[in-house]
């Protein structure tokens, strides 16, 4: 029980209930997916231009 109230009290002292992995587990996905989408539109890009029209 002193375990759980000193790390409440910390928490608290740093302004979050939560831990760094909140932060992260929100953060993580807004930079992936814009990340993810424009790889997959340049590979499209290059695709289009290194291929013919025959395929």
């Amino acid at each position: 029980m002193v375990s759980a109230r000193l790390r409440w009290e910390r928490n608290q002292v740093k302004g979050t209930e939560h831990g760094d992995g909140t932060l992260a587990g929100v953060v993580g996905p807004l930079i992936e997916v814009p990340v993810l989408v424009a790889l997959v539109h340049a590979s499209l890009a290059l695709r289009r231009r290194y291929t013919t029209a025959a395929g």
